[in-house]
């Protein structure tokens, strides 16, 4: 479950970086609004690979650089 939310941290990042709304993002990948919240809180859906893929082609960005943890980040070196 950490994974799923440093992901969901990272996206998070990307997409207020980016200044888009959630309501945005689930209009360009086709997303249920109130099921992409629920994903990106962590509530009680998983972020699906297909989802977080889908996610990253809206934001622009690599899905490896959603998913993968920076090289230089000390929380990933602490695990």
């Amino acid at each position: 479950m950490r994974t799923q939310a440093n992901i969901a941290s990272r996206i998070n990042a990307e997409r207020k970086s980016q200044e888009r709304s959630w309501a945005w993002i689930a209009r360009q990948t086709g997303i249920e609004y109130k099921r992409l919240l629920r994903q990106a809180k962590n509530c009680d859906v998983a972020l699906t690979l297909e989802n977080a893929a889908l996610i990253a082609a809206a934001l622009d960005v690599d899905l490896a650089d959603l998913v993968a943890p920076h090289p230089f980040d000390p929380k990933a070196v602490a695990r």
